[in-house]
């Protein structure tokens, strides 16, 4: 290889590198072919108002999800998220959440947020008052 091509392909790798840092969706896959955020078991199936559960699954750092909805019908609450990694998150059942079943939607992040439904489903009963 001539000495040449040697800074040709040095201005190329210093190019690429350049956009990936102008660019992090591009290198870190947030773009519109990121995968959905999926759930695929909970740590139960029935909850009290107020409890916590565990969501385990993929995709489910806060870059993925950015936010959790219990859908019930037409009724939809929103859950606090208390922890979350790359495969579980953690949320509590809201207070405002009626006895029934419900099942879990996502937010995702990104620069066009969705929501998706998740196959799963959780029995909500209301904590003695």
């Amino acid at each position: 290889m001539t000495r040449t091509h040697e800074v040709h392909w040095m201005w190329v790798a210093l190019a690429v590198a350049t956009l990936m840092l102008l660019f992090p969706m591009v290198a870190r896959g947030d773009g519109p072919n990121a995968p959905p955020p999926s759930v695929r078991m909970l740590d139960r199936c029935y909850a009290n108002t107020g409890e916590a559960v565990a969501a385990t699954g993929d995709f489910l750092d806060r870059r993925s999800a950015a936010g959790l909805i219990l859908v019930n019908g037409s009724q939809e609450v929103v859950a606090t998220i208390i922890r979350q990694t790359n495969t579980q998150l953690v949320f509590q059942v809201p207070e405002a959440a009626a006895l029934g079943r419900y099942q879990l939607r996502i937010l995702t992040g990104g620069m066009k947020p969705q929501l998706v439904d998740q196959p799963v489903f959780l029995w909500v009963s209301r904590t003695a008052q």
